[in-house]
């Protein structure tokens, strides 16, 4: 079995992928067959996860972004607090009568109700900094649209200067 894709940008918002595949059933048994196309199914299958996967990398970095924001905002002994806010950042319904169904989005920290907001899978560095844990995390329907739209390119190049910046014990001035 041997599988190819390539992945090109047409537009901000379209990425064509081509994918070409060899599979040699052949040889083998009836049984060895039957697995090889198992294997074959489940690897078309995985590709359409693609997405899936770089949505989660966009918002493990917006996360760690927005975390040290908001360590050079705040003190670094003063608590986290929570929101307060009285409506839903998305509908702007009124949580007075419904307290239970405020949720607080883990990107922008602001309450949305129940409906407004997504439960999204997360890898995230475990506090030994060994391991990784994946968590579920609550977003807004408006950070998650900000993600998905947001430059992968961008986000890289980020990465990679702030990769480069901490592994580097010299300063640099612009």
């Amino acid at each position: 079995m041997s599988v190819c894709s390539l992945y090109r940008q047409k537009t901000n918002n379209t990425v064509d992928c081509y994918t070409r595949g060899f599979f040699d059933l052949s040889s083998g048994t009836h049984g060895h067959a039957i697995l090889t196309l198992q294997t074959i199914a489940t690897q078309w299958l995985s590709s359409s996860r693609n997405m899936e996967c770089a949505q989660m990398k966009k918002l493990a970095w917006r996360l760690r972004k927005n975390n040290e924001d908001s360590d050079i905002i705040q003190l670094a002994d003063r608590p986290k607090q929570k929101p307060t806010d009285s409506i839903c950042r998305v509908c702007s319904k009124s949580f007075s009568f419904l307290p239970g169904r405020k949720k607080t989005c883990k990107s922008c920290d602001h309450a949305v109700c129940s409906r407004c907001c997504v439960k999204k899978l997360v890898c995230v560095m475990a506090p030994d900094q060994c391991s990784i844990l994946e968590k579920k995390r609550t977003f807004c329907s408006r950070c998650i649209h900000e993600v998905v739209q947001s430059d992968a390119v961008a986000i890289a190049r980020e990465e990679l200067v702030t990769m480069r910046h901490d592994s580097d014990p010299v300063e640099y001035s612009l």
